[in-house]
């Protein structure tokens, strides 16, 4: 799944053209919504360097599966205000979530 075909589903899902963090968490305010932001625009290039997969599917993959940990992490009460995506970021690649599919 590319970028283009998960913003569109994301899009369908809440149903508008531009959503922003704040739609995520089914309507809960969202401490780390400037992060979903930051997450929703990374480059291919980033993630291929943090993780050292090339592959666009894999890239799509970790891109959707970082967006679902930060979201459900927040929304569980798990996850600190983080300060930027690399805050998150560590805590994802540190995550058994990360260990399990992509370790």
């Amino acid at each position: 799944m590319n970028k283009r075909k998960l913003l569109s589903e994301v899009q369908a899902f809440i149903g508008k053209k531009n959503p922003k963090p704040s739609d995520f968490s089914f309507g809960k305010p969202h401490k780390n919504s400037e992060i979903l932001q930051q997450i929703l625009t990374m480059s291919s290039g980033t993630i291929a360097t943090l993780t050292g997969y090339k592959d666009y599917r894999t890239i799509d993959e970790i891109v959707y599966d970082f967006m679902m940990y930060v979201d459900t992490e927040t929304i569980e009460g798990k996850a600190p205000s983080f300060k930027s995506w690399r805050d998150a970021w560590a805590a994802f690649k540190n995550s058994k979530w990360y260990e399990y599919k992509y370790a």
